[in-house]
């Protein structure tokens, strides 16, 4: 790209990409945990193998073939069977979640009611986030299973503390719209090398791209 416009379009889009890989990976991990597999948590890098993916995806790691135990496991048909079964409803459920929330319905049932209906949902919504101003965004540097410290980021303002799906979120608020959050975002790499843009609505995170449409 030659303009500043697409780096900021191709940056907005891989981070959308990325919080709902991060929402997805949860749901695998809960899947395991449920078989009685341990879970290290779900971790966030910059890999190699997923960079060029232009929609949600995660690498799962199964094992270790070094242990003989898990080793077996994985090997065996028993053990493949429930490791796809885990990936399968881990993907069902969130599958549903990304439909129910984005009010997918099957063409036959879909009426012109509905439709209005949830228009006129999407006005009250966008006048309330008006009226309250709640809805900002944020540069998201630590993610963990248990409450943490953090007081390197002091001299922004500190960070705010977001839990959601069994994980401890934490970012730097961002005085400012969408330009000032790429901004504040290139200035915290510094630090934090992977450190990705957010949106939240009423402490709850919510995708950039929908933050954008109810700011404009």
């Amino acid at each position: 790209p030659s303009k500043p416009e697409s780096y900021i379009m191709f940056n907005m889009v891989q981070n959308h990409h990325r919080e709902q890989s991060i929402e997805f990976a949860d749901y695998v991990e809960q899947s395991f945990k449920k078989s009685g597999r341990r879970s290290r948590g779900v971790q966030e890098a910059s890999l190699i193998v997923l960079i060029t993916t232009a929609m949600p995806a995660v690498l799962v790691e199964l094992g270790f073939i070094s242990n003989a135990r898990e080793e077996k496991l994985l090997m065996s048909k028993k053990g493949k069977r429930t490791i796809a079964n885990n990936l399968f409803n881990a993907f069902e459920k969130y599958k549903n979640k990304v439909e129910r929330k984005n009010n997918i319905v099957n063409a036959n049932q879909k009426t012109s009611k509905t439709a209005s209906k949830s228009k006129t949902t999407e006005v009250v919504k966008k006048n309330s986030l008006n009226k309250y101003n709640k809805l900002h965004f944020g540069i998201q540097v630590a993610s963990r299973l248990s409450k943490m410290k953090i007081t390197r980021y002091d001299k922004y303002g500190g960070v705010i503390e977001l839990h959601s799906h069994g994980r401890y979120r934490y970012y730097v608020k961002v005085k400012g719209g969408y330009t000032s959050a790429i901004k504040m975002q290139r200035e915290l790499r510094k630090i934090k090398k992977d450190c990705f843009l957010i949106a939240v609505n009423n402490g709850k995170r919510i995708s950039v791209v929908n933050a954008r449409k109810l700011m404009n």
